[in-house]
């Protein structure tokens, strides 16, 4: 599935995460390269650039590591669950798609 052009909502995250229901993400995507940029919340700007089934998270003090997996809802949007691994600390959070699946862009 490709994520180019569409839009993310911090849905959840562990204790120690940044995101939350403010942080916005914008992902684009050429083939297997994805990027993004995220704001909102406790967040400026962050950004955001890999391979789809791993990405190299850039924020304004931290490089991490982020896996994640999709889930299609059954309203046809994406749910990223995501695993972040950095030098100082890790965790989970999971975003929500914006639009539907059932109607691409």
């Amino acid at each position: 599935m490709n994520h180019d052009g569409r839009g993310f909502k911090g849905k959840s995250q562990t204790e120690n995460g940044e995101a939350s229901g403010s942080t916005s993400f914008h992902y684009a995507q050429e083939g297997s390269i994805i990027s993004g940029s995220y704001q909102g919340g406790e967040i400026m700007k962050g950004t955001l650039r890999g391979l789809f089934n791993s990405a190299t998270i850039i924020s304004k003090k931290k490089r991490r590591q982020l896996f994640f997996h999709q889930e299609i809802l059954t309203d046809g949007r994406i749910r990223l669950h995501e695993k972040w691994v950095g030098s100082e600390a890790e965790g989970y959070s999971i975003i929500e798609g914006q639009e539907s699946q059932l109607n691409p862009i």
